[in-house]
């Protein structure tokens, strides 16, 4: 086995929050962050990963339910 990929399933730490708003166009922005425990790419393949992730969302729904 790579010794880059023996690690493969690192745990880590997520936070999201989100809201919704409007009638007949609505919108959900939504903002999560993502603190790995470790490294889950390592030297062998020349990269490395950061410990700290942060996405934004935006849904856009058209109609109403």
């Amino acid at each position: 086995m790579i010794d880059g990929l023996r690690h493969k399933n690192i745990a880590g730490v997520v936070f999201s929050a989100g809201i919704e708003f409007g009638g007949a166009l609505r919108i959900a922005p939504e903002f999560g962050y993502t603190r790995w425990l470790m490294n889950n790419i390592y030297d062998s393949f020349g990269v490395s990963t950061e410990a700290n992730e942060a996405d934004i969302l935006l849904s856009l729904t058209f109609g109403r339910h």
